[in-house]
């Protein structure tokens, strides 16, 4: 599946959020649109480069964190709340949890004049790990 497949998905260009919104080692959730296309996103940076991935467990398709909470998180890893899977930040992939060896969904951002947005992507996306995503 592709971040384009869903409800309300942005349009590349898009502003996800200010890059002063989320330092290293930070994680924000993102929401475009309103119910019921109402598109949430995960963006985070790592190593000073912004990431985002959809906002959705592969398990249950449930956001990544409750409501109005922050998300759960260890060196490297985003939790999921509900069933506590883990992933790497990196690259979304699951390493432990019911549904190991998953994916995030990856969005392709870029970050320009102090904004992070959707970047023109392909379906065949491929991430800096060299990994296709789902």
């Amino acid at each position: 599946m592709d971040w384009r497949d869903f409800p309300g998905a942005p349009e590349p260009g898009e502003a996800l959020l200010n890059s002063a919104g989320v330092q290293e080692g930070e994680v924000r959730a993102v929401k475009l649109g309103a119910k019921p296309a109402l598109f949430r996103a995960v963006v985070l940076r790592i190593d000073g480069v912004a990431r985002a991935y959809v906002n959705l467990c592969p398990h249950f398709r449930v956001p990544l964190a409750l409501e109005g909470r922050e998300f759960t998180t260890s060196p490297g890893y985003l939790w999921c709340a509900f069933h506590s899977a883990q992933y790497r930040q990196h690259d979304g992939y699951c390493v432990d949890g019911p549904v190991r060896g998953a994916r995030l969904i990856p969005i392709p951002v870029t970050e320009e004049k102090g904004t992070i947005r959707i970047a023109e992507g392909r379906r065949d996306y491929v991430s800096e790990t060299g990994e296709p995503s789902l």
